[in-house]
């Protein structure tokens, strides 16, 4: 599982993330913290391991990398949104 919210999320554009996410969903493998969308960027990761289960909200500081309403990109820390989150989770 990859945590992918950072400030280096999209230095290959909006194309290199939407490659990366491609790969990694071919692969098999989990990711949080970066989305097509804002709403996307929010998708919180669940772990489960000998009966614990963990749930992953990752965020990253507000950059220019931070998803859009139409704008693939990282998930941004908000005071509201990212504490809806977590307690969602």
């Amino acid at each position: 599982h990859f945590c992918l919210a950072n400030n280096h999320s999209v230095d290959f554009g909006p194309e290199g993330l939407a490659d990366t996410i491609h790969t990694l969903q071919q692969e098999g493998i989990g990711y949080t913290g970066v989305g097509d969308n804002d709403t996307n960027s929010r998708n919180i990761c669940y772990l489960e391991k000998d009966g614990i289960r963990v749930a992953i909200v990752d965020v990253c500081e507000h950059e220019y990398t931070y998803a859009k309403k139409n704008l693939p990109g990282a998930n941004p820390f908000d005071p509201y949104t990212t504490m809806f989150d977590i307690q969602t989770a």
